[in-house]
């Protein structure tokens, strides 16, 4: 990990998805004086679940994913984010522990603000607000879907809906499957590396999906999408 303060200006920085809506000069001034860019390297941990933060984060640049572990020490990926988002949105909400973990894909460069901050703009900038609330919703949507899947679909469907994710428009501009490993695509969807294996060789087998190498390419994602939906 490598901080550094920048002296560019919010109103000067190419990722507008942080500071584009709309904000007045003293608000932009505001976030440029609380803020500080930190270089991770592939595969540093950002933020540790459990641990407490006074900062919103913003991905300028690479991959990350977002990560929860539960007692016996198991992992499950609930999303991966390309650059230009902001991370951990709810914890604007929240005084307590982080709820998740955020570990670096691949290099990556994070714009750290402080909540007090992004709170005072929220306050006073309606647009601002409309699109934190926007995107708190999105963030809240896609857990809601992940929790229906994982509690109404066998093996099958989750990683039909897995496979669904990350073939997104999303990540058209992401090879994702140079990212993740196996094991954290079984992550994804909730089930053992095992499980995986034998439904993705049955996939295969049946001309759903083509593997090579570590990338997977799906030939029908409309049968995909019937597996997810007959669950």
């Amino acid at each position: 990990m490598k901080a550094f303060y920048s002296e560019k200006s919010c109103k000067d920085c190419k990722n507008t998805g942080c500071v584009d809506q709309n904000l007045k000069p003293e608000e932009r001034d505001l976030l440029s004086q609380n803020k500080m860019l930190i270089s991770f390297s592939a595969g540093e941990i950002i933020q540790k679940q459990g641990t407490l933060s006074d900062y919103l984060y913003f991905l300028n640049q690479g991959v990350v994913k977002i990560t929860v572990s539960g007692e016996n020490k198991r992992n499950v990926l609930l999303r991966i984010l390309a650059p230009n988002r902001f991370i951990g949105l709810a914890s604007l909400c929240v005084h307590e522990s982080s709820p998740i973990s955020i570990i670096a894909l691949t290099d990556c460069t994070i714009c750290q603000i402080r909540k007090t901050c992004i709170q005072m703009v929220l306050q006073n900038n309606d647009q601002f607000k409309q699109t934190i609330a926007q995107a708190i919703s999105d963030e809240f949507t896609l857990l809601y879907n992940k929790v229906i899947n994982f509690g109404t679909s066998n093996n099958h469907g989750r990683l039909a809906s897995s496979l669904l994710y990350l073939d997104s428009t999303e990540f058209q501009q992401v090879d994702l499957y140079h990212l993740i490993s196996r094991k954290e695509l079984a992550e994804l969807s909730a089930i053992s590396l095992e499980s995986m294996n034998k439904i993705l060789k049955e996939f295969k087998n049946d001309r759903i999906i083509e593997v090579t190498d570590k990338h997977i390419k799906l030939l029908q994602p409309e049968l995909l999408e019937h597996i997810c939906w007959a669950g």
